[in-house]
């Protein structure tokens, strides 16, 4: 995965940070780089992220986190890595690439940006344990939401995937939220949450 920077005037300098998954190792790697004007294209073709083969990109920079944009065939993967965890007990599980310990309080946060506004089907993947399946999450743009039922997957280690729903995005920039739906323990969790791919609707 490559996080691109805005395009940088001449003789202009800004911080730009390049994300490298390191599959072996199943982390993530952030570099901090000064660069100016087309040093930037000229690394970015140095560290191989030309994107060939469509998939989604995202966008960072020191003003705001990162951005998802669409692969070549519209859909937005709004994954753990690019997602922000809010929360007082939230935290990143870099050996499962997913969000885990989410409590009721807690919610991830993508900022998206949507070339062609319409409909999204939206497919979930997640692991849970019996005990904790059965809560209520909601997924949120706008206000546009999708409200389902975290269904079993066997385990926190199994993770599965499911259609959700449908939500309508408008076109441009915005932030798209996962949360729960309802209260719950505090000693209780609402999933372990790897990705939300959103797939632009046919008309």
């Amino acid at each position: 995965m490559c996080i691109f920077g805005n395009r940088i005037p001449e003789g202009k300098f800004k911080t730009v940070y390049i994300h490298t998954d390191l599959s072996l190792f199943k982390n993530i790697v952030m570099k901090k780089i000064l660069v100016s004007g087309y040093a930037l294209l000229l690394l970015l073709i140095a560290a191989g992220c030309n994107n060939p083969s469509g998939d989604n990109e995202t966008a960072t920079t020191e003003e705001g986190p990162a951005v998802v944009i669409p692969s070549n065939d519209g859909s937005l993967a709004l994954t753990a890595e690019n997602g922000v965890a809010i929360g007082t007990e939230i935290k990143y599980m870099p050996e499962w690439k997913a969000f885990g310990w989410f409590r009721s309080e807690d919610k991830v946060e993508w900022t998206v940006d949507v070339q062609k506004a319409g409909e999204y089907k939206a497919t979930l993947e997640w692991s849970v344990s019996d005990e904790e399946a059965g809560k209520e999450f909601v997924l949120e743009a706008g206000n546009e939401k999708i409200v389902g039922t975290v269904e079993k997957s066997g385990s926190w280690e199994t993770f599965v995937s499911a259609e959700i729903g449908a939500i309508k995005l408008t076109e441009g920039r915005q932030k798209i939220t996962f949360r729960s739906n309802q209260e719950f323990d505090a000693e209780g969790a609402l999933l372990d949450l790897r990705h939300v791919v959103l797939e632009p609707v046919t008309p």
